[in-house]
């Protein structure tokens, strides 16, 4: 449900795991952020 999925973004936002990187209407767009930096790294 909505309510599942909104309580479980929280938490991995509040463990730094997730970023939000932007936001269009109710839209919400979430990165991992120490995954992209991992990628970034290797190019």
């Amino acid at each position: 449900s909505y309510n599942a999925v909104s309580r479980a973004v929280a938490v991995l936002i509040e463990k730094g795991i997730l970023e939000q990187q932007a936001q269009v209407g109710k839209t919400r767009i979430y990165s991992y952020a120490e995954y992209l930096e991992i990628l970034r790294g290797d190019t």
